[in-house]
């Protein structure tokens, strides 16, 4: 038995091709759509996601990928984001929220 294992065959420094499973874009956008539309539906016009009377772990996840997809480049993940006008205005909410403690600890 060898201790620790022999590196994989394949890869970067390998004559041997790497291997892996080829995604389709179409079919992956086509998720990403449904999932944005899940989302929108799902928080509908309450103020947090699950119902809740305050933020959860799932809003902190959210949030975390909503504020990264509208602020950057990537044209089709931003227009679809864009297109749910609760989630747009859920993200700004929650983005003023974040900010407050921030202001408070930093000095310019």
């Amino acid at each position: 038995m060898l201790n620790p294992p022999p590196a994989p065959l394949t890869g970067f420094a390998s004559i041997i091709p790497s291997y892996g499973t080829h995604i389709d874009r179409t079919a992956l956008e086509l998720r990403y759509k449904e999932a944005i539309a899940s989302l929108s539906e799902r928080l509908g016009t309450d103020k947090w996601f699950l119902g809740s009377t305050g933020p959860t772990f799932l809003d902190a996840l959210v949030f975390a990928y909503l504020h990264s997809i509208l602020h950057s480049r990537e044209n089709l993940l931003r227009f679809e984001v864009t297109r749910r006008v609760n989630l747009v205005a859920w993200e700004r909410r929650v983005q003023a929220e974040v900010k407050v403690p921030f202001r408070r600890y930093t000095k310019y």
